[in-house]
Order: structure tokens, then sequence, then C-alpha cells
């Protein structure tokens, strides 16, 4: 399911604020979220495919593969949804408020 605007907009946001932190790190995003993080701070973004056709499960595999050091998200506890209950477990339960940031 497509993030509502307005969290696109704290994900925008956070990534303005942290650009120098985030630079220095190698960025992951599912698609739109992806491509808006890299017009809004001109970072490269490695995105995957959007989130409802297979790019939460590439983001999944690479936390199951360990090659994530970092995973931020921004998590909606309302949503209860198989995919958000999976990332959450998968991430160890630390996640903040709805959207999704993944930094290696």
């Amino acid at each position: 399911m497509p993030l509502p605007q307005e969290k696109y907009y704290t994900v925008e946001d956070f990534c303005i604020a942290y650009k120098n932190i985030l630079a220095k790190h190698e960025v992951y995003a599912t698609g739109t979220t992806g491509r808006r993080i890299e017009e809004v701070t001109n970072l490269h973004v490695h995105k995957f495919l959007p989130g409802i056709i297979g790019g939460d499960k590439q983001f999944m595999e690479m936390i199951e593969r360990g090659d994530m050091d970092l995973v931020i998200m921004f998590y909606n506890p309302a949503d209860d949804t198989v995919k958000t209950i999976g990332v959450y477990r998968s991430v160890g339960g630390r996640i903040g408020e709805s959207g999704a940031i993944y930094a290696q």
C-alpha cells in the first residue's frame, strides 16, 4: 500500500535534516520513496521495486542475509498487515512512525 502524502513529507524532512549523515552510507528505499528521497536530497538511493510489487520482499531478503547494518523505518503501529509485522520482527522491533528508509 502506498504511503499517505503526509508520510512522504515526514520521510523527506528526515532525509533533508540528516542528509550529511545519510551521504556517508548506502541508502535503500522502495520505489516512490526512493525517488522522492533522491529528488529532495540529491543523494543516490538504491531503489527496490515498489513495495506492493515485490520491493518489500527485496528489502526483507537483504535484512535476512545480513546485508544491512541499519534500518530506519517510519512505522505506523495501527498497520498490522503481515508485511509490516514481518519487517518489524526482522529489525528487532525497534521502529518509529510509517514510511520506509533503509540505510546500510
